[in-house]
Protein backbone atom coordinates (compact mmCIF):
# COMPACT_ATOMS: atom_id res chain seq x y z
CA UNK A 1 0.00 0.00 0.00
CA UNK A 2 1.21 3.48 -0.77
CA UNK A 3 0.16 6.88 0.50
CA UNK A 4 -1.57 8.96 -2.15
CA UNK A 5 -0.41 12.55 -2.32
CA UNK A 6 -1.91 14.03 -5.49
CA UNK A 7 -4.79 15.74 -3.70
CA UNK A 8 -2.71 16.81 -0.73
CA UNK A 9 -2.96 13.74 1.50
CA UNK A 10 -0.17 13.19 3.99
CA UNK A 11 1.61 10.04 5.11
CA UNK A 12 0.97 10.05 8.86
CA UNK A 13 -0.19 6.77 10.39
CA UNK A 14 -1.33 8.05 13.82
CA UNK A 15 -5.06 7.48 14.35
CA UNK A 16 -7.83 9.70 15.60
CA UNK A 17 -7.85 8.92 19.32
CA UNK A 18 -10.74 7.76 21.51
CA UNK A 19 -10.09 10.76 23.78
CA UNK A 20 -11.04 13.12 20.98
CA UNK A 21 -13.07 11.25 18.36
CA UNK A 22 -13.28 14.13 15.88
CA UNK A 23 -9.66 15.25 15.70
CA UNK A 24 -6.37 13.68 14.71
CA UNK A 25 -5.70 11.60 11.60
CA UNK A 26 -8.18 9.24 9.98
CA UNK A 27 -6.48 6.60 7.84
CA UNK A 28 -8.64 5.68 4.85
CA UNK A 29 -7.92 3.07 2.18
CA UNK A 30 -9.17 3.28 -1.39
CA UNK A 31 -8.32 2.19 -4.95
CA UNK A 32 -7.24 4.21 -7.96
CA UNK A 33 -10.48 3.57 -9.85
CA UNK A 34 -13.36 5.84 -10.86
CA UNK A 35 -15.77 4.06 -8.50
CA UNK A 36 -13.52 4.82 -5.52
CA UNK A 37 -13.04 8.54 -6.04
CA UNK A 38 -15.07 9.63 -3.00
CA UNK A 39 -12.16 9.00 -0.65
CA UNK A 40 -9.98 11.50 -2.48
CA UNK A 41 -12.35 14.37 -1.64
CA UNK A 42 -13.25 13.59 1.98
CA UNK A 43 -10.94 16.29 3.30
CA UNK A 44 -13.25 18.94 1.85
CA UNK A 45 -15.89 18.00 4.40
CA UNK A 46 -13.72 16.94 7.32
CA UNK A 47 -14.22 18.93 10.55
CA UNK A 48 -11.47 21.25 11.72
CA UNK A 49 -8.70 19.28 13.37
CA UNK A 50 -9.27 16.06 11.44
CA UNK A 51 -6.85 15.07 8.70
CA UNK A 52 -7.67 12.41 6.13
CA UNK A 53 -4.66 10.24 5.36
CA UNK A 54 -5.38 8.39 2.14
CA UNK A 55 -3.77 5.01 1.44
CA UNK A 56 -4.14 3.29 -1.93
CA UNK A 57 -4.56 -0.49 -1.99
CA UNK A 58 -4.50 -2.86 -4.95
CA UNK A 59 -6.84 -5.59 -3.68
CA UNK A 60 -9.84 -6.02 -1.44
CA UNK A 61 -7.80 -8.46 0.64
CA UNK A 62 -5.26 -5.73 1.39
CA UNK A 63 -8.01 -3.31 2.37
CA UNK A 64 -9.74 -5.81 4.66
CA UNK A 65 -6.50 -6.93 6.31
CA UNK A 66 -5.47 -3.33 6.93
CA UNK A 67 -8.87 -2.52 8.42
CA UNK A 68 -9.15 -5.44 10.85
CA UNK A 69 -5.53 -5.15 11.98
CA UNK A 70 -5.91 -1.47 12.74
CA UNK A 71 -3.57 -0.13 10.06
CA UNK A 72 -6.48 1.92 8.72
CA UNK A 73 -9.68 3.26 10.26
CA UNK A 74 -11.92 3.19 7.17
CA UNK A 75 -11.89 0.88 4.17
CA UNK A 76 -13.47 1.44 0.77
CA UNK A 77 -13.98 -1.99 -0.80
CA UNK A 78 -16.20 -4.21 -2.92
CA UNK A 79 -19.57 -5.29 -1.52
CA UNK A 80 -18.80 -8.94 -2.23
CA UNK A 81 -15.43 -8.92 -0.49
CA UNK A 82 -16.93 -7.25 2.56
CA UNK A 83 -19.77 -9.79 2.82
CA UNK A 84 -17.41 -12.74 2.44
CA UNK A 85 -15.04 -11.34 5.08
CA UNK A 86 -17.87 -10.70 7.54
CA UNK A 87 -19.27 -14.19 6.97
CA UNK A 88 -15.89 -15.63 7.95
CA UNK A 89 -15.85 -13.79 11.25
CA UNK A 90 -13.79 -10.76 10.35
CA UNK A 91 -15.04 -7.89 12.53
CA UNK A 92 -16.10 -5.30 9.97
CA UNK A 93 -19.41 -3.84 8.87
CA UNK A 94 -20.57 -1.81 5.88
CA UNK A 95 -21.95 1.59 6.81
CA UNK A 96 -22.74 3.18 3.42
CA UNK A 97 -22.69 2.48 -0.31
CA UNK A 98 -20.15 4.17 -2.58
CA UNK A 99 -20.62 3.42 -6.28
CA UNK A 100 -21.83 0.89 -8.85
CA UNK A 101 -21.77 0.02 -12.56
CA UNK A 102 -18.19 0.09 -14.06
CA UNK A 103 -18.14 -3.54 -15.30
CA UNK A 104 -17.16 -4.26 -18.91
CA UNK A 105 -16.57 -7.69 -20.44
CA UNK A 106 -13.77 -7.17 -22.94
CA UNK A 107 -12.14 -9.20 -25.69
CA UNK A 108 -9.42 -8.13 -28.10
CA UNK A 109 -10.63 -6.00 -30.97
CA UNK A 110 -9.62 -8.64 -33.53
CA UNK A 111 -10.93 -11.66 -31.63
CA UNK A 112 -13.53 -13.94 -33.25
CA UNK A 113 -15.79 -14.06 -30.20
CA UNK A 114 -19.28 -12.61 -30.58
CA UNK A 115 -21.13 -13.88 -27.50
CA UNK A 116 -20.45 -15.10 -23.97
CA UNK A 117 -21.15 -18.65 -25.18
CA UNK A 118 -18.20 -18.33 -27.58
CA UNK A 119 -15.89 -18.22 -24.55
CA UNK A 120 -16.56 -21.86 -23.66
CA UNK A 121 -13.19 -23.46 -22.88
CA UNK A 122 -11.37 -20.12 -23.18
CA UNK A 123 -9.22 -18.24 -20.67
CA UNK A 124 -10.93 -15.33 -18.93
CA UNK A 125 -9.13 -12.98 -16.57
CA UNK A 126 -10.89 -12.01 -13.35
CA UNK A 127 -10.01 -10.56 -9.97
CA UNK A 128 -11.43 -13.11 -7.53
CA UNK A 129 -14.54 -12.28 -5.49
CA UNK A 130 -15.11 -8.92 -7.16
CA UNK A 131 -18.24 -7.51 -8.76
CA UNK A 132 -16.76 -8.31 -12.15
CA UNK A 133 -16.14 -11.92 -11.14
CA UNK A 134 -19.71 -12.55 -9.97
CA UNK A 135 -21.38 -10.60 -12.77
CA UNK A 136 -19.42 -12.57 -15.36
CA UNK A 137 -20.30 -15.89 -13.73
CA UNK A 138 -23.98 -14.95 -13.96
CA UNK A 139 -23.62 -13.99 -17.64
CA UNK A 140 -21.99 -17.37 -18.29
CA UNK A 141 -24.85 -19.15 -16.54
CA UNK A 142 -27.37 -17.09 -18.53
CA UNK A 143 -25.63 -18.21 -21.74
CA UNK A 144 -26.32 -21.83 -20.85
CA UNK A 145 -22.80 -22.64 -19.66
CA UNK A 146 -21.49 -23.82 -16.31
CA UNK A 147 -19.03 -21.27 -14.92
CA UNK A 148 -17.34 -24.00 -12.86
CA UNK A 149 -16.67 -26.26 -15.86
CA UNK A 150 -16.90 -24.31 -19.10
CA UNK A 151 -14.63 -21.31 -18.46
CA UNK A 152 -10.90 -21.42 -17.76
CA UNK A 153 -10.66 -18.65 -15.17
CA UNK A 154 -7.27 -16.99 -14.73
CA UNK A 155 -6.82 -14.84 -11.63
CA UNK A 156 -5.50 -11.48 -12.76
CA UNK A 157 -5.29 -8.48 -10.39
CA UNK A 158 -7.37 -5.57 -11.66
CA UNK A 159 -4.34 -3.31 -12.37
CA UNK A 160 -2.86 -6.04 -14.63
CA UNK A 161 -5.93 -6.86 -16.68
CA UNK A 162 -5.31 -4.46 -19.56
CA UNK A 163 -1.87 -5.96 -20.13
CA UNK A 164 -3.18 -9.52 -19.73
CA UNK A 165 -5.66 -9.04 -22.55
CA UNK A 166 -3.24 -7.11 -24.77
CA UNK A 167 -0.44 -9.70 -24.52
CA UNK A 168 -2.77 -12.69 -25.09
CA UNK A 169 -2.39 -14.06 -21.56
CA UNK A 170 -6.19 -14.36 -21.60
CA UNK A 171 -8.86 -14.27 -24.29
CA UNK A 172 -11.21 -12.02 -22.33
CA UNK A 173 -11.40 -10.02 -19.12
CA UNK A 174 -14.30 -9.03 -16.93
CA UNK A 175 -12.91 -5.75 -15.72
CA UNK A 176 -13.76 -2.46 -14.06
CA UNK A 177 -13.15 1.15 -14.95
CA UNK A 178 -10.96 2.74 -16.09
CA UNK A 179 -9.61 -0.51 -17.58
CA UNK A 180 -12.59 -1.00 -19.86
CA UNK A 181 -12.36 2.50 -21.26
CA UNK A 182 -8.59 2.23 -21.70
CA UNK A 183 -9.06 -0.93 -23.75
CA UNK A 184 -11.83 0.61 -25.83
CA UNK A 185 -10.17 3.92 -26.68
CA UNK A 186 -6.72 2.41 -27.23
CA UNK A 187 -8.19 0.10 -29.85
CA UNK A 188 -6.92 -2.98 -28.01
CA UNK A 189 -10.33 -4.25 -27.00
CA UNK A 190 -14.05 -4.22 -27.63
CA UNK A 191 -17.03 -5.03 -25.46
CA UNK A 192 -18.30 -8.55 -25.90
CA UNK A 193 -21.71 -7.64 -24.48
CA UNK A 194 -23.21 -4.20 -23.95
CA UNK A 195 -25.50 -4.97 -21.03
CA UNK A 196 -24.16 -6.75 -17.97
CA UNK A 197 -26.28 -5.58 -15.04
CA UNK A 198 -29.53 -7.44 -15.71
CA UNK A 199 -28.80 -10.80 -14.06
CA UNK A 200 -30.03 -11.89 -10.63
CA UNK A 201 -27.06 -10.15 -8.93
CA UNK A 202 -27.70 -6.78 -10.59
CA UNK A 203 -24.69 -4.58 -9.91
CA UNK A 204 -23.37 -5.13 -6.38
CA UNK A 205 -20.94 -2.21 -6.42
CA UNK A 206 -18.69 -0.66 -3.82
CA UNK A 207 -19.20 0.20 -0.16
CA UNK A 208 -17.32 1.62 2.79
CA UNK A 209 -16.71 -0.33 5.97
CA UNK A 210 -15.61 0.27 9.55
CA UNK A 211 -14.59 -2.20 12.22
CA UNK A 212 -17.25 -3.36 14.64
CA UNK A 213 -14.99 -2.14 17.45
CA UNK A 214 -14.84 1.41 16.11
CA UNK A 215 -18.63 1.47 15.68
CA UNK A 216 -19.18 0.26 19.24
CA UNK A 217 -16.56 2.35 21.01
CA UNK A 218 -16.41 5.51 18.88
CA UNK A 219 -19.92 6.07 17.48
CA UNK A 220 -19.40 9.83 17.18
CA UNK A 221 -16.46 9.23 14.86
CA UNK A 222 -18.45 6.68 12.86
CA UNK A 223 -21.35 9.12 12.46
CA UNK A 224 -19.02 11.94 11.51
CA UNK A 225 -17.42 9.79 8.84
CA UNK A 226 -20.67 8.57 7.27
CA UNK A 227 -21.99 12.14 7.16
CA UNK A 228 -18.74 13.34 5.62
CA UNK A 229 -18.93 10.54 3.04
CA UNK A 230 -22.51 11.49 2.13
CA UNK A 231 -21.71 15.19 1.76
CA UNK A 232 -18.67 14.38 -0.36
CA UNK A 233 -20.74 12.19 -2.66
CA UNK A 234 -23.30 14.94 -3.26
CA UNK A 235 -20.53 17.44 -3.99
CA UNK A 236 -19.01 15.02 -6.51
CA UNK A 237 -22.28 14.67 -8.39
CA UNK A 238 -22.28 18.44 -8.94
CA UNK A 239 -18.60 18.64 -9.93
CA UNK A 240 -18.11 15.92 -12.52
CA UNK A 241 -15.73 17.94 -14.68
CA UNK A 242 -13.36 18.46 -11.76
CA UNK A 243 -13.41 14.73 -11.04
CA UNK A 244 -12.49 14.01 -14.64
CA UNK A 245 -9.63 16.51 -14.63
CA UNK A 246 -8.30 15.35 -11.27
CA UNK A 247 -8.47 11.63 -12.01
CA UNK A 248 -6.83 12.08 -15.41
CA UNK A 249 -3.85 13.69 -13.67
CA UNK A 250 -3.82 11.18 -10.82
CA UNK A 251 -3.97 8.11 -13.06
CA UNK A 252 -1.96 9.67 -15.91
CA UNK A 253 -4.75 9.04 -18.37
CA UNK A 254 -6.21 11.08 -21.18
CA UNK A 255 -9.35 12.96 -20.25
CA UNK A 256 -11.40 11.24 -22.96
CA UNK A 257 -10.62 7.89 -21.31
CA UNK A 258 -11.66 9.20 -17.90
CA UNK A 259 -14.80 10.80 -19.32
CA UNK A 260 -15.86 7.48 -20.84
CA UNK A 261 -15.05 5.65 -17.60
CA UNK A 262 -17.07 8.17 -15.58
CA UNK A 263 -20.05 7.67 -17.90
CA UNK A 264 -19.98 4.03 -16.77
CA UNK A 265 -19.72 4.86 -13.06
CA UNK A 266 -22.55 5.77 -10.66
CA UNK A 267 -21.66 7.34 -7.31
CA UNK A 268 -24.03 7.18 -4.34
CA UNK A 269 -24.01 6.74 -0.57
CA UNK A 270 -27.44 5.55 0.53
CA UNK A 271 -28.57 2.03 1.35
CA UNK A 272 -32.31 1.46 1.21
CA UNK A 273 -34.69 -1.52 1.28
CA UNK A 274 -34.24 -2.17 -2.45
CA UNK A 275 -30.47 -2.23 -2.04
CA UNK A 276 -30.71 -4.73 0.81
CA UNK A 277 -33.14 -6.91 -1.15
CA UNK A 278 -30.63 -7.05 -4.01
CA UNK A 279 -27.87 -7.94 -1.56
CA UNK A 280 -29.85 -10.91 -0.28
CA UNK A 281 -30.35 -12.05 -3.89
CA UNK A 282 -26.60 -11.77 -4.38
CA UNK A 283 -25.99 -14.30 -1.62
CA UNK A 284 -27.32 -17.15 -3.78
CA UNK A 285 -24.73 -16.43 -6.44
CA UNK A 286 -21.96 -16.26 -3.84
CA UNK A 287 -23.01 -19.65 -2.49
CA UNK A 288 -22.99 -21.10 -6.03
CA UNK A 289 -19.44 -19.80 -6.52
CA UNK A 290 -18.36 -21.38 -3.21
CA UNK A 291 -17.52 -17.96 -1.82
CA UNK A 292 -20.20 -17.97 0.88
CA UNK A 293 -21.57 -20.66 3.18
CA UNK A 294 -25.22 -21.46 2.65
CA UNK A 295 -27.46 -19.97 5.31
CA UNK A 296 -25.38 -16.89 6.13
CA UNK A 297 -27.57 -13.82 6.61
CA UNK A 298 -25.78 -11.15 4.54
CA UNK A 299 -27.61 -8.41 6.45
CA UNK A 300 -25.25 -9.09 9.35
CA UNK A 301 -22.47 -7.47 7.32
CA UNK A 302 -24.27 -4.09 7.42
CA UNK A 303 -24.80 -1.45 10.11
CA UNK A 304 -27.05 1.29 8.76
CA UNK A 305 -27.63 3.28 11.95
CA UNK A 306 -25.60 6.28 10.77
CA UNK A 307 -27.36 6.84 7.45
CA UNK A 308 -30.50 8.73 8.64
CA UNK A 309 -28.45 11.59 10.09
CA UNK A 310 -26.12 11.52 7.06
CA UNK A 311 -29.08 11.82 4.67
CA UNK A 312 -30.40 14.80 6.60
CA UNK A 313 -27.01 16.53 6.64
CA UNK A 314 -26.30 15.85 2.94
CA UNK A 315 -29.63 17.30 1.84
CA UNK A 316 -29.90 14.95 -1.14
CA UNK A 317 -30.33 11.19 -1.21
CA UNK A 318 -28.56 9.10 -3.85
Amino acid sequence: MAAAGILGMGAERSHATPADDLTGTLNVSTFKQTSYLTAYYLQRFAPAGLKINLIETTSNTDAIDALVTGSIDVGYMGVIACIIAASRGRPLQAVASVASRTTRVMVRADSPYKTIADLKGKTVGIAKATNQDIIFRELVREAGLDPKKDIDFILVPTPSQVAALADHTVEAVSTSEPNGSILLLSGIGRELVKHVNHTRVGNPGILVALTADLIAKRPALAQMFVTMHAKTTIWMLHNTEQLITDFAKMARLKEDVVRLAMSNTAHHYNINDTYMHNITELSDSLVDANYLAAGYDVRKAFDLQFLPAARKAAGEVV
